[in-house]
């Protein structure tokens, strides 16, 4: 009986020993599991945090997204700088598009560009808001003689070279004597022959069926070949105008003429002179020579029939 009471009692001793190790090791475990929970939950506020800030990044990226697309494309603030690109010629400074010219600009001179609208850029000029033609100004965007000059009577309706074939020599046969149409001769093409796209709408409607030839007021014209005088006059537009009918069975139409030096029914002669350039009519953007051939009433591309245009 006794060895069954010690055996008991040495049963009850091991398991009091035990417990408070068993319950130390539960302690422990908790307290171990809340340092990694805590770590957990560091770790959670510190990505929660990152995104937090990534996504106030974008929202204000967003943001600025917004703003810019809200802002007006058509206002540079602040303004950008313009050289003027033109040649020996002048470029018109006017009060709107194609409205009343107030001075001129020459190659060079710079000017502070505040906006544009269509072609037009919108210049403080003289402390007043001018416009002058997009074409003839250089910027840090868009470089001098990139957009087609339309002028406000030109449509899909005017006459082209469509159905015109003209052989070379046909071309080689016209007896134009190498005469440049103007003199000094033009040293480029401001605006060539045929079909434009609108640079605004992108829409391919306007079409130029003539070359326009950049040159100094009063500089010379010549005829480009014998012939005679057909008319000569004004019109609002064009503004003083010659037209010579040609041996060769070709026309030419001369406009923006500072004046004529022959008559209708006078006989002309390839290199003669026969009228001063300049600015005049309504749609113009500076002095040049507006050219038109046609050739049995069609306007033909100059460019193509060997008349030396430039230099």
């Amino acid at each position: 009986m006794n060895k069954i009471y010690s055996l008991l009692f040495v049963v009850l001793l091991i398991c009091f020993v035990s417990t408070p190790t068993l319950w130390s090791a539960e302690s422990v475990n908790p307290f171990s599991a809340g340092e990694v929970s805590v770590g957990k939950s560091s770790t959670s506020s510190e990505v929660s945090k990152t995104t937090a800030t990534d996504d106030g990044i974008k929202e204000a990226a967003k943001k600025d997204e917004e703003s810019k697309a809200k802002a007006d494309p058509d206002v540079f603030d602040p303004p950008i700088t313009g050289t003027v690109e033109v040649g020996n010629s002048t470029l018109n400074v006017r009060t709107g598009e194609w409205e009343t010219v107030v001075s001129s600009l020459r190659t060079g001179d710079t000017v502070s560009i505040v906006g544009k609208k269509g072609v037009w850029y919108k210049a403080i000029i003289n402390g007043q808001t001018r416009y002058i033609h997009m074409n003839y100004v250089s910027t840090a965007f868009k470089p001098a003689g990139k957009t087609p000059v339309v002028y406000p009577w030109q449509n899909s309706s005017s006459s082209t070279d469509a159905g015109v074939i003209i052989s070379q020599k046909a071309i080689d046969s016209c007896g134009w004597g190498g005469v440049y149409p103007n003199e000094p001769p033009a040293k480029y093409i401001s605006s060539p022959f045929g079909y434009r796209t609108h640079p605004v709408t992108g829409v391919r409607s306007s079409f130029h069926d003539a070359v326009d030839l950049p040159c100094v007021s009063g500089s010379r014209l010549n005829a480009l070949a014998s012939g005679v005088v057909t008319a000569s006059g004004y019109e609002s537009g064009g503004g003083n105008y010659l037209i010579i009918r040609y041996a060769n069975g070709y026309e030419s139409f001369y406009c923006h003429l500072l004046k004529s030096l022959v008559s209708v029914g006078d006989k002309v002669s390839a290199g003669e002179k026969v009228a001063l350039a300049d600015n005049t009519g309504v749609y113009t953007t500076g002095s040049h020579l507006h050219m038109r051939i046609k050739y049995n009433g069609t306007a033909v591309d100059p460019q193509k029939l060997g008349i030396p245009l430039t230099k």
